[in-house]
């Protein structure tokens, strides 16, 4: 359903021991919400981000995409716990807007 929204993105197998599932997200084609989701975020969580700040950005909308996909994952998952483990800085705004938004998941920061 993200695909149909216009997000791209990568899934496979990373290759190291074990091979576990990886998806990797296009930021840069979801790069024209950029303004909307600050004022999302601001909104919903009082968390302001300085303007025209690359590193802050791409952290948003990373942050955006792993939070719409956890929801929509959430949404089709009902038969197991999903625990979403999250990178401190990069993926880490996932965590406010998955309470937020009541995204029935379980987080490791």
């Amino acid at each position: 359903s993200m695909r149909d929204r216009g997000v791209k993105f990568l899934y496979g197998r990373w290759l190291i021991e074990g091979g576990p599932k990886v998806l990797l997200f296009d930021t840069g084609s979801v790069y024209n919400r950029l303004d909307e989701w600050k004022g999302d975020l601001w909104n919903l969580a009082g968390i302001p981000t300085p303007p025209n700040d690359a590193e802050t950005n791409e952290t948003l909308l990373l942050g955006y995409l792993v939070a719409w996909f956890l929801g929509e994952f959430s949404a089709r998952e009902r038969s197991r716990a999903i625990v979403a483990h999250l990178h401190e800085w990069q993926a880490g705004l996932a965590i406010p807007l998955c309470r937020k938004r009541h995204i029935d998941v379980t987080t490791v920061l």
